[in-house]
């Protein structure tokens, strides 16, 4: 038997974007593109499409079941060390333009380009805890909204910077490694809240550069080649 949630009908992300004409990536939804708000918790799985980008996409209850983002990356053919993720609304990257950032092997400093604005990651996204990883707990701040996340265990939660009991999001990493008798290793997945909806474009971004960080080396020399190990992601 099918269930039915209650909804809400709105733009998908924060498309009511005052400056969204400023935007030198903004692409225009086609105008039946519309999604439904939910107002129970989603959790949505990360669905790899190619070799270089995948969709987050809802789970099979979900009112809307089209794919909410498309995350490509694709790497700086001018350094092959260094590489671009470009996240768009919908399921291919013609959809609205949301973000997108430069990780690497290069000296031009990590930044990310979000809603017209191009910021150092030091302005978006500061660690607090030890210096290396695990950073116990990150601080987000964004064009539009500011939260945290709690990554002292998996999986990692998104909060209120002033009530951690109000959540956001929680961010469940996929498992590495598999048992030679048991299940396939989980899929990455983010359960968004109903409040966080409208955050939603800000939680999966900075969710995606937590990772990132945690699957980089942190100790010794090499975590000095990248970019966003050059001080640039600071320590409170």
């Amino acid at each position: 038997m099918s269930t039915t949630l209650p909804v809400d009908v709105a733009l998908l992300g924060d498309s009511d974007d005052p400056h969204a004409d400023d935007q030198v990536h903004h692409h225009e939804l086609p105008p039946s593109y519309e999604t439904v708000r939910p107002t129970v918790p989603l959790t949505y799985a990360f669905s790899r499409l190619s070799f270089n980008c995948m969709l987050l996409v809802p789970p099979p209850e979900a009112p809307d079941m089209r794919p909410l983002y498309h995350i490509s990356v694709n790497m700086n053919i001018f350094n092959p060390h260094s590489y671009v993720t470009t996240i768009c609304h919908g399921p291919s990257p013609e959809g609205e333009f949301v973000a997108e950032y430069e990780l690497g092997i290069t000296s031009k400093p990590a930044t990310i380009y979000m809603r017209g604005q191009e910021a150092q990651f030091s302005q978006r996204l500061r660690a607090a805890g030890y210096a290396s990883w695990p950073r116990t707990k990150w601080t987000w701040t964004g064009p539009r909204h500011r939260f945290a996340w709690n990554c002292y265990a998996v999986p990692n939660v998104c909060h209120n910077t002033t009530n951690p009991k109000e959540i956001y999001a929680v961010f469940n990493p996929a498992s590495f490694r598999a048992q030679a008798q048991g299940p396939m290793p989980n899929t990455y997945s983010l359960e968004v809240m109903p409040n966080a909806q409208p955050m939603l474009d800000e939680i999966l971004v900075s969710a995606l550069l937590i990772e990132q960080q945690r699957l980089n080396p942190v100790d010794g020399d090499a975590k000095k080649l990248f970019n966003f190990r050059q001080n640039h992601l600071k320590i409170n």
